[in-house]
This record gives structure tokens, sequence and C-alpha cells, in this order.
């Protein structure tokens, strides 16, 4: 199995993301005040953005340094 294609920063911004949407919903869940009811469209929207984020590749990540050609692998070098 390939690693992951992940950055740290996007990692990061990813949980943290994750446990807002959490934190919130929790929030509004154990308040104590039966008007107040979490968005659960909402919360599993921002839970799903953090695992897109976790899971996405940043702007430094190319793809890799094995070279597919002959060519490619002079430019890469050793």
């Amino acid at each position: 199995m390939a690693p992951l294609a992940t950055t740290r920063n996007l990692t990061i911004l990813g949980i943290a993301g994750i446990l807002a949407a959490l934190s919130s919903a929790a929030l509004a869940f154990f308040d104590g005040n039966p008007a107040t009811n979490p968005d659960w469209m909402a919360t599993l929207s921002a839970v799903w953005t953090g695992v897109i984020a976790i899971f996405a590749k940043g702007a430094q990540n190319t793809g890799g340094t094995v070279a597919a050609t002959a060519e490619a692998a002079q430019r890469v070098g050793p």
C-alpha cells in the first residue's frame, strides 16, 4: 500500500476542523436547554470536510520522484 500523499498542515487543519465541529455539536447537545438542538447536517458536512483535508495533497506534493521515462530519470537525478 502506498503512503498517503498529505501534508502536515492539511492534516492539522483537518483534525482541528473535525474537533471544532464535534465540540460545537456537543455544546448544543449537552447545554441542558431543550430548545437548542445540534445541526447534524452542518456537523456532518464539517467533519467530512476535515476528512477531505486530511487526505488532500498539498501544493508541494508533485506525486513522487520516481522517474517514468529515461528523460525524466536524467532530470530527477539519482
